[in-house]
């Protein structure tokens, strides 16, 4: 039974996760107020107490557009929770990542997820100095914002440490990520519509499928497509981002055709294009990966696909891949060891098949029932 009224749910770009955890409030909440520029769907829709707001849409083209469009959506989320009421209760993502600042305008309380920590982003990748002084504001605004949040919620430990130098970790409650696990399942390779379309029969994949921007290290599989001596070994990226032309560059320019290029698949391949990875690759760059998890982490888990990692060996999510032994995390520079790394389960079929069971056992850990951990908001009031 709902015993509340109104919650506004603020989101730029809400993929599965943020509809799952919108209906999951639904469940209490007469009315939840959605305010994205665009949804992001797979298989669900939103509940029928959902209520889609729209707010200026996300523009990733360069870094100038993503500013401008943090810019307006934040001014257009600010004037409908000014004229909608004090006393809904606001469920702020770091998605826009402006949104941390409507605390210091409004009163409404307000509970915050923190899926990437700013404004460490912005120095980590030499966008400003440390010493800015943009960057010391916004320190200060998240001591404050941070540690008024009614409730303070980000994805998993190494999060949480990185935030623990704003508020105390006793504030920071950890509910991990998840993934689609109905809509993604292992697809078998005689059955795999993305395998025969593309004439990938017969190979052996390292696949990458995702963002290709800056905070990205998706050129280490060209480079590794290079240095790869085996004809059935295959790599293909799959994507749309700032790197797409100098990644589609690197290729031309050293005529490799052990690697293809692939624009974003229709929403239906999913599951075909990620099941066809005999691995997965999953990287950030420096700096990123200790303040970000990718979701498709867990989307490569639900089909069974053991994972490269490349990331800093303290970031959160080769710690859940040590943690699952579901692959092997390594740091950008390490070529040679990820290239023996692929061909080990190239060549053994019983350490292959041991990280993909382990990696649909973990899978299990990460399926939407996480979202229900997101009801009570205001469970005190």
């Amino acid at each position: 039974m709902k015993n509340k009224n109104e919650i506004i749910c603020i989101n730029h770009v809400p993929g599965y996760m943020m509809i799952d955890i919108s209906n999951a409030l639904a469940e209490e909440y007469k009315t939840v107020y959605l305010l994205a520029g665009e949804i992001r769907k797979r298989s669900k829709d939103l509940a029928k107490n959902v209520r889609w707001i729209k707010i200026p849409k996300y523009n990733p083209k360069n870094t100038l557009s993503r500013l401008f469009t943090w810019v307006i959506a934040t001014i257009r989320i600010f004037f409908f929770v000014l004229f909608k009421s004090r006393k809904v209760h606001l469920f702020i993502t770091t998605n826009p990542p402006f949104g941390v600042f409507l605390p210091l305008l409004l009163k409404n309380r307000y509970t915050i997820l923190v899926y990437d920590i700013y404004p460490d982003v912005l120095y980590e990748y030499k966008m400003l100095n440390k010493n800015h002084f943009i960057v010391k504001w916004w320190e200060k605004v998240n001591v404050k914002v941070l540690d008024n949040a009614y409730r303070l919620i980000t994805i998993g430990e190494g999060m949480k440490s990185k935030i623990s130098s704003y508020v105390s970790p006793d504030k920071i409650e950890i509910i991990s990520c998840w993934t689609d696990s109905e809509f993604l399942k292992p697809v078998p390779k005689s059955k795999n519509k993305f395998i025969v379309d593309n004439k990938f029969e017969g190979k052996f994949l390292v696949l990458y499928s995702g963002n290709l921007g800056v905070t990205h290290d998706v050129e280490i599989l060209v480079y590794l497509a290079e240095l790869s001596k085996r004809n059935n070994l295959h790599f293909i990226i799959i994507g749309e981002g700032d790197k797409k032309r100098f990644i589609a560059d690197l290729i031309q320019e050293r005529k490799l055709s052990n690697i293809d290029l692939l624009s974003w698949q229709p929403v239906e391949m999913l599951p075909f294009s990620l099941s066809a990875a005999d691995i997965a690759v999953v990287t950030l760059g420096t700096g990123a990966s200790l303040m970000s998890v990718p979701s498709k982490l867990y989307d490569t888990m639900a089909v069974g696909s053991p994972l490269l990692i490349i990331s800093e060996p303290e970031a959160e999510m080769a710690r859940i891949v040590e943690d699952h032994n579901i692959g092997r995390s390594f740091q950008n520079g390490q070529l040679e060891e990820m290239l023996d790394f692929i061909y080990e389960l190239m060549d053994n079929s019983e350490t292959y098949l041991n990280f993909r069971e382990n990696a649909l056992a973990a899978s299990k850990h990460f399926t939407p029932y996480n979202a229900k951990s997101f009801k009570a908001i205001n469970k005190n009031m």
